[in-house]
């Protein structure tokens, strides 16, 4: 089975065939908050006088009325740090000198940070499955002769305090 801990199979199979058809022109702009502020850094007289940071907000629970169940599932566990408490993922950009340039920039994470939390758990092939059994098999044999070599070391230590006990 594909699925994860807390995905289905059939979101999984969801996600794969939404995410085929989603292009960065498919995102629901008119869902989203947008803010713009003063940027910070260099810039001279510009940055002190124009709004040209761009904040762009989405609310994820709003999310699932245009975007697959395991997407936003994904969304909020790969990106936990740029949620906000009402729900909302935030992303900003003031990399550009124009409120234009750097609210397409949002628009761009945002649609990448999508495509990152639709990536699907894929099987995993013969080869690398029977190399995991290879070092499940080691990884107990050396399991065993730690707790044999341990399990030694209590019994000489009993051995010897019954051993002073008749002095």
């Amino acid at each position: 089975s594909l699925a994860g801990e807390w995905a289905t199979d059939t979101e999984i199979k969801e996600a794969e065939r939404w995410i085929l058809k989603f292009k960065p022109q498919h995102l629901p702009i008119d869902r989203m908050q947008t803010n713009f502020s003063r940027s910070g850094g260099a810039g001279g007289q510009n940055v002190n006088k124009v709004n040209t940071k761009a904040e762009v907000r989405f609310s994820l629970s709003e999310a699932r009325k245009w975007m697959p169940r395991y997407t936003v599932k994904r969304l909020g566990a790969l990106y936990d740090g740029k949620i906000n408490k009402r729900g909302e993922l935030v992303t900003s950009s003031e990399r550009h000198r124009t409120q234009e340039k750097n609210l397409k920039d949002c628009y761009s994470k945002i649609y990448e940070m999508i495509l990152e939390a639709s990536e699907t758990p894929k099987d995993a092939s013969d080869e690398k499955k029977a190399r995991i059994r290879s070092l499940q098999r080691k990884a107990e044999v050396t399991r065993k002769k730690r707790k044999t070599k341990h399990s030694e070391k209590k019994t000489f230590r009993k051995e010897r305090k019954t051993d002073r006990a008749f002095l």
